[in-house]
């Protein structure tokens, strides 16, 4: 399942002259769409290599239990039916679905035989409107906006809530437990603790880390920064790259005090400019212009919702 694109790709392996039945498809596909997040970290060898040895190597380590809830919920239809509405959609992929045939270099299996569809339109929303509420009630109490947290979440890992980088990093926030997890937890709990995969699967657990190490920029490391804008702006780049590569933009090095005296010396157009081209990475201002545009997308959709909710009352 690829959540940025919103599309599902599945690969059979198959002799040269094998008929590939579709029902072989609509099997996997059927597995897809069933399969939960505990049965999905259990599949996860390296996840499972990494939460053993944290659990033998490290003292201070938080771990929990993987929650055994359906990864893919937004895109099955609601009703009490859960099977049927699997059913359904799986039908309605098999329609938009493409079939394609290339060589794979192997002897046995020549020829690999590969499913492509999009999955139902309107996925982008449903997929925020999942944890929009969770999303809301870390946000409030971290004194970040919601908008911001959705637009991370959504730059991060397009609301896959089993995303993995190459980092590490885990979840919808993409934690990374030795930098940013530690950052937040020595915040949230007193001191440092190396959080586990398992952890940082539970939505709630990732969310709340992830808006708190979204505090300790925002209020903690930047707060010398007077204007909102330029702090905020710095935050999004500080997620990303972490704060001294952040400050390396302005002063050339990792100095946040040094970097902070300049950035105050420039008007938030400036400070956002001047992240675009001098960041050291360009991973990092690419991140920058995707967080803050989808930022705007977010606080539109607060304002639709904050004016229904006006009108309903008048």
């Amino acid at each position: 399942m690829d959540f940025e694109k919103d599309e599902i790709r599945i690969e059979l392996l198959a002799a040269k002259d094998q008929d590939v039945k579709s029902a072989r498809f609509r099997s996997m596909l059927t597995d897809l769409l069933s399969e939960d997040k505990q049965t999905a970290f259990e599949r996860d060898t390296l996840a499972q290599d990494i939460e053993q040895r944290l659990e033998k190597e490290t003292q201070h380590v938080k771990s929990a239990t993987v929650a055994k809830e359906p990864i893919l919920t937004p895109i099955i239809p609601p009703g009490k039916n859960r099977q049927q509405a699997i059913e359904q959609t799986v039908d309605a992929i098999m329609k938009s679905a493409v079939l394609e045939a290339r060589p794979s270099g192997v002897a046995k299996t020549p020829t690999v035989i590969a499913l492509k569809a999009p999955i139902p339109e309107g996925i982008a929303s449903q997929k925020a409107a999942r944890y929009k509420s969770k999303v809301d009630g870390y946000a409030k109490k971290q004194e970040i906006g919601g908008a911001l947290v959705l637009a991370v979440i959504h730059t991060e890992s397009d609301f896959n809530p089993m995303a993995r980088s190459n980092a590490p990093a885990y979840g919808l926030m993409q934690i990374v437990p030795q930098s940013a997890g530690q950052d937040a937890t020595a915040y949230l709990f007193g001191k440092p603790y190396i959080l586990s995969p398992s952890y940082l699967y539970n939505d709630d657990n990732n969310i709340n880390v992830g808006t708190a190490y979204l505090h300790v920029l925002y209020h903690d490391y930047l707060k010398g920064i007077n204007d909102p804008e330029s702090r905020l702006y710095c935050a999004i780049a500080a997620y990303n790259t972490g704060a001294g590569n952040m400050a390396r933009a302005f002063s050339g090095d990792r100095n946040l005090d040094k970097a902070v005296g300049i950035i105050n010396r420039k008007t938030p157009t400036q400070v956002y400019d001047t992240l675009i081209k001098k960041l050291p990475y360009d991973e990092t201002k690419e991140y920058l212009k995707r967080v803050s545009g989808r930022m705007k997308q977010y606080q539109r959709l607060y304002a639709a919702r904050n004016e229904t909710e006006l009108a309903k009352r008048d």
